[in-house]
């Protein structure tokens, strides 16, 4: 009888920090991609897109609306 495989989990916390309004820079204004072009693909280093779910060194913005849920 084989003795059972422990299944190990892998906990990714994203690495995405929403700042506040007050903590944003001109290097982080500088650094959003307003088109796909500019971005720059990196799939260890990058935060996620929620809408292309791709990896990007770019800035990524955050809705502050209450109302907004994704």
């Amino acid at each position: 009888e084989r003795p059972k495989k422990r299944r190990s989990y892998i906990s990714r916390k994203s690495q995405y920090v929403v700042k506040s309004v007050d903590e944003i820079t001109e290097d982080d204004l500088d650094n959003i991609a307003y088109r796909s072009k500019d971005k720059i693909w990196d799939k260890d280093n990058g935060s996620s897109c929620h809408q292309c779910r791709q990896k990007t060194l770019d800035t990524k913005t955050a809705c502050r609306s209450g109302l907004c849920v994704g």
